[in-house]
């Protein structure tokens, strides 16, 4: 069949002006679908920090440079949560700052903090649960024999982390609010203290159990009545409340038998001495983790003064020789006493 050229050139017009329609329909239709704002997130860069050495504990894999992933401002959802794994160990005072410390270090890590066992929760409001499965091949890494001086733990992989953890530079800026004590044992101690003389309440805590420790010095008799003489100069209201785990012990000293001190009945339970202990407005300390928690959720919080013994570290004991650091455990703000 004859198709002059004018009919020839008519169709192939048609032909393209249907192709850049159909063309025009898919670029809408496409657009569409992908939604009116569908940028393309680039790449997270890679971490230019410097590196920083996390110790392991035998028998763990020897020591490596961690350095921190860089956190994008969104973060693609293909990267899975980092975890930092840790079993409690100790009495209350050292559980806290375990907590405390665990909280502080996974936040800088920007790891979720795992704890096993919760020993805290039922005297504390505010502590955080997360369960998480550890493997078996999580590297596991420690003080390297420390246990009151702050490392700089940087980590790019799940971790656990063992050890006592005893520096208030771990803490996150809100430790206090994730340790609150629960209203009952507030209660219970706003009573013990209602029972007593009007003034101002000086907590003084002794603490005598497992005297024979080589490594952490009791304080002597000219220790608390410098302490009590400080306070006595600065309030003629003061009223000092003795609580202990030897109460026998405390009523038998001479120091403590004047009328202004107040030494409390055997029988509390540890939780309920710590809310007692913080619920004064000073503290006097001796030796130990569970009088410096009494402290510092207690008068350290609210711009009170804290008294610590400062020969309570024996700084010769090979436990304590490059493992302690008295400024990353006291805070600066606590006042050093000497004494006997």
């Amino acid at each position: 069949m004859y198709v002059s050229a004018g009919t020839r050139r008519a169709l192939f017009a048609a032909a393209v002006w249907t192709l850049a329609g159909a063309s025009i329909l898919l670029t809408h239709l496409l657009q569409r679908a992908a939604g009116p704002h569908a940028p393309t997130r680039p790449a997270p860069r890679p971490s230019a920090r410097p590196h920083v050495d996390a110790r392991s504990a035998s028998p763990a894999p020897a020591a490596r440079a961690y350095v921190p992933e860089q956190v994008s401002s969104i973060p693609p959802a293909r990267h899975p949560p980092r975890h930092l794994f840790h079993t409690f160990q100790g009495q209350l005072g050292n559980q806290l700052f375990q907590y405390a410390a665990v909280l502080g270090i996974a936040r800088r890590n920007a790891m979720v903090p795992c704890l096993h066992g919760d020993p805290l929760g039922p005297f504390f409001d505010g502590v955080e649960s997360h369960a998480c499965v550890r493997r078996d091949s999580t590297p596991v890494f420690s003080e390297n024999g420390g246990y009151a001086t702050y490392h700089d733990f940087r980590f790019e992989h799940d971790a656990v982390l063992d050890g006592y953890l005893q520096s208030f530079r771990y803490f996150p800026s809100n430790a206090r609010a994730a340790l609150r004590i629960k209203p009952a044992l507030q209660r219970q101690a706003a009573a013990t203290l209602a029972g007593l003389p009007a003034g101002v309440r000086v907590a003084l805590h002794v603490r005598r159990r497992h005297d024979a420790l080589e490594y952490l010095r009791l304080p002597g008799a000219a220790y608390y009545r410098q302490a009590m003489a400080l306070f006595r100069a600065r309030h003629a209201a003061a009223v000092f409340v003795v609580v202990s785990d030897d109460v026998a012990w405390c009523r038998a000293q001479p120091h403590f038998r004047h009328a202004d001190v107040h030494v409390q009945r055997p029988g509390q339970a540890p939780a309920a001495d710590l809310a007692l202990l913080a619920a004064c407005d000073h503290v006097i300390l001796s030796r130990g983790t569970f009088g410096w928690w009494g402290a510092y959720l207690g008068a350290d919080a609210r711009n009170g003064s804290v008294v610590y013994y400062d020969r309570e570290f024996d700084m010769s004991s090979p436990i304590n020789k490059g493992h302690v650091e008295p400024r990353d455990f006291y805070p600066p703000r606590w006042m050093a006493l000497g004494g006997g």
